[in-house]
């Protein structure tokens, strides 16, 4: 806010005192009216005229008390402060009492740059007369200007105890007390000016500006209409309006606001970096750039304006101007961490990360604990491949206090991919307590959950994740996955369901699908399924597996074979397919072809129990038994413990070693594990039962002292 003082209220009106004590006659005729013509003239503005009325009135009578007055009034107006403290010298020295004198006397020695003068004539005038208000005001003024507001207010508070109807002590106080930072009385000190003087322009500009900073932005815009309208050339006033709309974010108002201002050539290179940053702001950085041209131009040496058109420049997509411009900022003003920063992110977008690190680096230095320069930092160390520097930046502003959500998304992130479940879980929880409406958060911390086997977590996240955004087809995907490990199929079916509604070309959904019909003994669902999922990628691996098994339980072991030879074709060190071809030539009959596949098996993966299962059941069928035996053993030492194919393996070693019972329970067993075990398995059931029945029979005939007609012995 300017300062309002009245620096010439005090010569604004020159009393005369002792106005005749002269000569008579006719010189003091002429003198008189000289001296009543210079009043006339002082009056009209005419200070010239003025002077040199009063001039001859003192050549013909130098002691005119009131001429010396006025004369130097004059002087003091026309800026002329030798010529006015040689008046107010004169008049002290004809009335040493003269307060006013004094005062007037301070005012030109103000002007003049004394001001230990000019204090030291104030504090003689206010010492001659306490009552002296404008003495009081004039002090008040001075000592604003050197920065002395404390002391001003003391001033201009006495000057309104003398007198509290002045318009000008009242403004005064208040223009002090604003430079204080004290809103509240400043805002009511131009309140009481305003009722004394309701058209007082700069009282209603004064208050806008208090208002402002009081955070009242539209109390202050209605003081800035009421100035504007007042004093309608006031380009202050539409500066300070334009600041109070941008505030608000009303682009348009501002801009136009500071239009005026340029137009009225009020702070031309403000209004223009102002009105620039505005436009930019706005989404018209080509006009922005024009703008901050204009203000470069006019104040080539700020560098706030440079720092302006680079961001204006990197929104055009012009990085290389961009940085040219943050370059001229920091040369201008090379202790601003803020500019190193912003040189850093255009580099970054740059991709040039070593650049972007080393002004980072500096920006730490100016300011070590400015944690968005750390989180910042983290973000071009990943960027150029440092994920534990990333890391270990983004932890000190944690350490610093951020509670930027997506740092701590950024870190678990990080620290996921390194295998740290636990702390990325930790940092994915921190993210959502954040931010608890971003759906990252969520689903992420459903992949760690995921991870460490916690289905139940997974599901509940994805399922937080789902009700902030219904359209987010990979919680829906991921949901599917958790509730198939959960083994709850149509739980599964029906998320993937919404998948494939958000996206019907998403393989991955009809895979899963695929995988959850296959699971519930929907055969033919698998088999569509996993067709539409090959439809983009023919060798889509696990489609092709799944699809061959699904043919083989419905008996179509031809078109079983082919689909598992196409899975080979596409990954031939994948020891899992050539093991199902193999099963599937087993089930054919085909023992020699069995053999070779589930040798391939085992040869890529030589701790595949399951290969080993696959090629003992097919020496079986060769007629192998001690090669089926020694497989059969190998089987059983590597499969987990009592999972389906575990106790198939099992029951055929017990039943090649007649314990026909045993057998028959491990089968029994094997077949509730896994209800969709192939006919051919459930005919060695059949088997097992028998002849464990046929046992029992002969074992009865024989306690009765006969010979079961059903045994072969």
């Amino acid at each position: 806010m300017r300062i309002v003082g009245k620096f010439f209220a005090a010569v604004a009106v020159c009393l005369v005192g002792g106005l005749l004590a002269t000569g008579c006659g006719e010189k003091a005729g002429q003198a008189e009216a000289l001296f009543k013509s210079g009043q006339q003239r002082y009056d009209r503005g005419d200070w010239t005229g003025a002077i040199a009325d009063l001039t001859r009135a003192l050549e013909l009578d130098p002691k005119l008390i009131g001429a010396y007055d006025y004369r130097g009034c004059a002087h003091t107006r026309t800026g002329d402060w030798a010529g006015a403290i040689g008046d107010f010298d004169r008049l002290i020295q004809l009335d040493p009492k003269d307060s006013a004198a004094h005062e007037k006397r301070a005012l030109a020695k103000s002007g003049r740059g004394d001001v230990e003068g000019a204090i030291a004539d104030l504090n003689q005038a206010i010492e001659l007369n306490p009552t002296n208000a404008w003495a009081y005001n004039d002090r008040g003024l001075i000592k604003s200007k050197q920065g002395d507001w404390a002391g001003a207010r003391t001033d201009y508070n006495q000057a309104i105890r003398l007198d509290s109807g002045n318009v000008t002590f009242l403004e005064g106080l208040a223009s002090a007390a604003a430079r204080t930072g004290d809103w509240a009385e400043a805002i009511d000190g131009y309140a009481r000016a305003l009722r004394l003087e309701p058209k007082a322009a700069a009282a209603y500009e004064g208050r806008g500006e208090a208002k402002f900073n009081a955070g009242d932005l539209q109390g202050a815009i209605a003081d800035y209409n009421q100035a504007i309208e007042l004093d309608p050339k006031s380009g202050a006033s539409y500066f300070q309006r334009g600041l109070a709309e941008s505030r608000m974010r009303d682009w348009k108002a501002a801009i136009d606001d500071w239009s005026r201002a340029i137009d009225l050539n009020a702070d031309v290179a403000g209004s223009f970096a102002n009105r620039a940053e505005a436009k930019r702001l706005a989404g018209d950085p080509e006009g922005a750039i024009r703008d901050f041209d204009r203000a470069i131009g006019l104040k080539p040496k700020d560098a706030w304006s440079f720092l302006g058109r680079a961001s204006a420049k990197s929104r055009t997509g012009d990085l290389e101007g961009a940085i040219e411009d943050f370059t001229h900022a920091i040369d201008l003003a090379p202790a601003s961490a803020p500019l190193y920063q912003s040189r850093a992110l255009a580099r970054v977008r740059k991709a040039d990360y070593a650049g972007a690190i080393a002004d980072f680096d500096i920006a730490i230095q100016l300011n070590p604990t400015d944690r968005v320069v750390y989180e910042n930092l983290g973000i071009a160390k990943e960027a150029a491949g440092d994920p534990a520097g990333a890391i270990a930046a983004y932890s000190k502003a944690v350490a610093l206090g951020s509670t930027n959500a997506f740092l701590f998304y950024n870190r678990g992130r990080l620290k996921m991919e390194k295998g740290d479940l636990a702390g990325a879980g930790a940092d994915f929880s921190r993210a959502i307590e954040l931010n608890p409406k971003g759906t990252a958060g969520y689903e992420s911390r459903a992949s760690v959950r995921s991870g460490q086997g916690d289905w139940d977590g997974a599901i509940a996240d994805y399922t937080r994740g789902i009700a902030l955004d219904p359209a987010d087809r990979k919680m829906f995907a991921g949901r599917a996955f958790a509730k198939v490990e959960k083994e709850d199929y149509s739980g599964a079916i029906l998320d993937f369901n919404r998948v494939i509604a958000l996206d019907p070309k998403s393989a991955p959904a009809y895979d899963g699908r695929g995988l959850a019909r296959f699971k519930l003994g929907d055969y033919r669902g698998a088999i569509a399924d996993c067709t539409k999922a090959m439809e983009g990628n023919p060798t889509n691996h696990a489609a092709c597996l799944r699809r061959g098994l699904a043919k083989e339980k419905l008996g179509d072991l031809e078109g079983a074979v082919a689909d598992f030879d196409r899975a080979i074709q596409g990954a031939p060190n994948d020891s899992s397919a050539w093991n199902v071809r193999g099963w599937v030539k087993y089930l054919k009959k085909d023992f020699d072809g069995a053999i070779n596949d589930a040798g391939r098996a085992i040869r890529l993966d030589p701790n595949s129990g399951a290969a080993y299962g696959t090629r003992a059941w097919a020496r079986y069928g060769n007629g192998d038994i001690p090669g089926a035996v020694e497989d059969f053993r190998r089987a059983v030492g590597l499969l987990p413990s009592g999972s389906a194919d575990f106790l198939l393996d099992r029951g055929m070693l017990a039943f090649i070693g007649q314990e026909y019972a045993q057998a028959l329970s491990s089968w029994e067993l094997a077949g509730s594990k896994d209800p969709t075990i192939s006919p051919e398995l459930h005919a060695w059931i059949a088997r097992a039962r028998a002849t464990v029945e046929a046992k029992a029979r002969s074992e009865a005939w024989a306690a009765q002292g006969s010979r079961s007609p059903h045994l072969p012995y």
